[in-house]
């Protein structure tokens, strides 16, 4: 699914999607050897506090997307 989308719009009614919050641009992580696309999402309850989101992009020939990390508090 696509940012904005209707699953996605349906997701980020319930919680929050942690690049919104804590990313830096577009957040790409498909395909990994050259991303364009934001497919892959981390959501989380409203009562977590999104520290930071990042594309993890050390080993792009691990898997066909890249990974994201976010960083929350409680």
């Amino acid at each position: 699914m696509r940012p904005g989308s209707r699953g996605w719009r349906n997701l980020t009614h319930h919680f929050q999607d942690v690049w919104q919050i804590g990313g830096k641009g577009e957040g790409y992580t498909y395909p990994s050897h050259r991303p364009r696309s934001r497919l892959d999402y981390v959501f989380v309850s409203q009562n977590l506090k999104v520290v930071e989101a990042e594309v993890i992009t050390n080993m792009p020939q691990a898997s066909d997307h890249l990974p994201l990390k976010a960083t929350l508090l409680y």
